[in-house]
């Protein structure tokens, strides 16, 4: 009997913020279904961030160790922010990682890094390693760096590292979810940070794509009224809880991000606004803590 393995894409600490009695709406555009679901039972795929390692077996170090340890500092980071408690230097670090980290590791991020870097990549790959002394450099290191001999020769090299189209691919977006999720942290340290609290009966949603960038000008958003706000282009929305959202305004000015507190706010077209923005970035799924939240930003859209 095989054993099929919850890798969950949103994470489900993060899912629980929209649920009501544990449970949420889920709405898929593709089959245009509202299912209601739990954290566990949604936002998954078998395996999804497993990859084949040099020996050929199956790793699943990058959940275990790298994802699940973000996420559990940066969970006392959302807690705080809940509870209207000021978040320290390291919070803000771990807060940075896990929004930085959740642009990436999406469904939507997988498929541009495969359909639009797959070829590249290959290429270079194959280049690097056409030559027999790149191939013995790189077994040297890998050997120094384990403290052993791995059993990797030049001749076997190519079916041990590359092994097939289908274990690149997933090498290559674990690479690739690593690489940008650390170096994007910047993206949010150039910005001011607006903390926006409902006080209203309507709430905000999220989506599979949950790290919306939003031109404010295109769609000359009412919310920045209330930040007396007058023109910029760059913003970043990020819906923390269903009763709390990020709002980010790039500041070339900041040297770490500058938190300009947070906003009460009960007005529901602002808050339709946004969540029709987190709508419209979504890759097929958007989650709320009810049908009617659902049906509301499903109608606004059409």
């Amino acid at each position: 009997m095989s054993i099929t393995r919850r890798s969950h894409y949103l994470p489900q600490f993060y899912l629980r913020y929209f649920t009501e009695n544990n449970s949420f709406f889920e709405y898929d555009i593709k089959n245009g279904k509202i299912t209601k679901k739990s954290p566990y039972g949604s936002a998954w795929e078998p395996f999804y961030y497993a990859f084949r390692d040099i020996h050929g077996m199956k790793n699943i170090s990058i959940e275990d160790k790298i994802l699940s340890l973000n996420e559990n500092k940066a969970s006392g980071a959302i807690n705080k922010i809940v509870d209207g408690i000021p978040l320290s230097d390291q919070d803000l670090v771990e807060f940075m990682i896990f929004m930085s980290i959740l642009k990436f590791r999406v469904p939507k991020f997988r498929e541009y890094i495969i359909k639009k870097k797959l070829e590249e990549y290959k290429k270079d790959f194959f280049k690097e390693f056409q030559n027999e002394g790149n191939k013995e450099k790189f077994i040297k290191k890998f050997n120094k760096s384990r403290g052993h001999d791995s059993g990797i020769t030049v001749n076997n090299f190519m079916e041990k590292v590359y092994i097939s189209d289908e274990e690149f691919e997933k090498n290559l977006f674990y690479y690739a979810l690593i690489i940008n999720g650390f170096n994007h942290i910047k993206d949010f340290i150039k910005m001011d940070w607006y903390f926006i609290k409902i006080e209203t009966d309507t709430y905000f949603i999220t989506s599979d794509d949950p790290i919306v960038g939003a031109e404010a000008n295109k769609y000359n958003l009412l919310i920045l009224k209330v930040f007396g706000i007058d023109n910029t282009k760059d913003l970043i929305i990020f819906s923390i809880t269903k009763e709390i959202c990020l709002i980010l305004n790039k500041n070339n000015n900041n040297k770490t991000p500058n938190i300009k507190g947070y906003y009460k706010i009960n007005g529901k077209r602002i808050i339709l606004e946004i969540n029709n923005l987190i709508f419209k970035n979504c890759y097929r799924l958007i989650f709320g803590n009810s049908e009617k939240i659902i049906n509301e930003v499903i109608r606004s859209k059409g």
